[in-house]
Formats: C-alpha cells, sequence, structure tokens
C-alpha cells in the first residue's frame, strides 16, 4: 500500500530502456523525493547538531551547569529537537540516504539528555 500525495501519478507500465528491456522501477524513489522534503529536515537535523554540540562537549569535558542553567538546556534541547523530529516522516532505513543526520542527532540529543538529567530534575 503507497500514500501519496493526490497529484502523485503512478506510471502503470513498466518502462523499457531502448533495447527493450525493462529498466528497474524507479517509482518507489520518486514518490519519497515528491513527498517528503528530506534535504529540509536533513539540514535542520545538520543545524541542530551544530547548535548543541558544544554543549554536548561541555559536558564530556565535565562542566557543571548550575542547576537552573541545566533545566533550562535540558527544556531548550527537546524543544529544537521535536522541531525536527515532528517533520521527519521517519521512513525506515533503507528508503534513507546513507549519510542520513537523524540518527547522529537523536544520539546526541540522547547523550545531551542524559547528562543534564540529575541536575535538572533538582529544579523540576
Amino acid at each position: 500500500m503507497w500514500v501519496a500525495p493526490s497529484a502523485y501519478r503512478f506510471r502503470r507500465k513498466p518502462r523499457r530502456d531502448p533495447s527493450g528491456s525493462l529498466r528497474r522501477d524507479d517509482s518507489g524513489r520518486r514518490l519519497l523525493s515528491e513527498s517528503w522534503p528530506l534535504e529540509r529536515t536533513a539540514d535542520a537535523y545538520l543545524k541542530f547538531m551544530k547548535t548543541f554540540e558544544p554543549l554536548r562537549a561541555s559536558i564530556g569535558r565535565g562542566e557543571v551547569l548550575s542547576d537552573a542553567d541545566a533545566f533550562t538546556a535540558r527544556i531548550l534541547l527537546i524543544h529544537h529537537y521535536r522541531r525536527v523530529v515532528l517533520r521527519d516522516p521517519l521512513l525506515p532505513t533503507p528508503l534513507l540516504p546513507r549519510d542520513w543526520p537523524g540518527r547522529a542527532a537523536r544520539r546526541l540529543c540522547g547523550e545531551i539528555y542524559r547528562g543534564l538529567l540529575p541536575a535538572s530534575e533538582t529544579m523540576a
């Protein structure tokens, strides 16, 4: 079953190349590229990582944030991550580009969240 925008046109007959042999059906990839703005989502994930990588590095060096700063950072981290992930179509891995930044962004978010959690919980 395919879910597609109403303007999408499926090819009913298999395509043939000039030699007469059947060509690989690219309708799934074409549907994917026409239905979801993966480049825009990837750019948003990259921007998220660029913004929050310094915080991860700071936590990794053992720098301590005040409880209030940890609480604020945790709220902002999740707010910015959700802004991206809620627009992500969450496609299966085989349909995503090899260098899809969504996986790295998720790991980064989880690592920072776990680093902020103890101090940020004292503010709740």
